[in-house]
């Protein structure tokens, strides 16, 4: 009993020196996961997707009698499918159990919808008159200003929720499958966005209120 005893003690006393640099790789990885869901926050907010864009302080066309969408030349799908896709799988330590590893994908979705709600809501101001009082939208509402932000950083909403369902409702499920699911939602999300959009929400869009 005594010998078993000392050998469960010298085991735990040694597991911290087996992995010296694991509590350390683990702050690091959860640094970066608050700095790129920052910033890929910011990208889907602002709308930076090579997706057309209404500006709702622009010229009625005489022909069609509605807004003119047009599209931002430096705009690239590379940079904000890179750095979510990074975020997301951060979320997730690897081979991380317990109430710890849950509560990283349902803390990384909540700032992440929250980081992604305000810089939306910072570019609604900015079309609608931040730029300066000689812009002044078409329609009194400046349609489609929030409707076409809150559009672009859809994409967030399904991968944020699964974030949180994989870390409240499955929470037995695999730290791979948490890692790897939340990215997948997302670029799902978004190539359904590229594929709809110039179909059904740029028409939308460029109507009326």
């Amino acid at each position: 009993m005594d010998q078993n005893q000392s050998e469960s003690s010298a085991a735990f006393i040694r597991e911290p020196g087996q992995h010296p640099g694991l509590t350390v790789a683990r702050v690091v990885q959860v640094l970066l996961a608050i700095v790129l869901l920052a910033y890929s926050g910011a990208m889907l907010g602002f709308g930076v997707q090579p997706l057309a864009q209404v500006n709702p302080t622009g010229v009625i066309d005489p022909y069609t009698r509605g807004l003119v969408a047009g599209v931002n030349p430096s705009a690239t799908w590379s940079g904000l499918v890179v750095v979510t896709v990074a975020a997301l799988a951060l979320c997730t330590p690897v081979d991380a159990r317990g109430p710890s590893a849950r509560a990283g994908l349902i803390a990384g979705a909540i700032y992440w919808l929250c980081i992604t709600g305000l810089f939306a809501i910072i570019m609604v101001d900015m079309r609608t008159g931040g730029f300066g009082p000689e812009y002044v939208c078409v329609y009194s509402s400046c349609w489609p200003a929030t409707v076409q932000q809150f559009a672009l950083a859809a994409p967030a909403i399904p991968t944020a929720v699964t974030m949180v369902l994989l870390g409240v409702v499955f929470p037995c499920s695999s730290w791979w499958w948490r890692m790897l699911v939340p990215p997948a939602v997302f670029l799902s999300a978004v190539t359904t966005q590229w594929m709809v959009w110039e179909w059904w929400i740029v028409p939308l869009l460029e109507g009326g209120p």
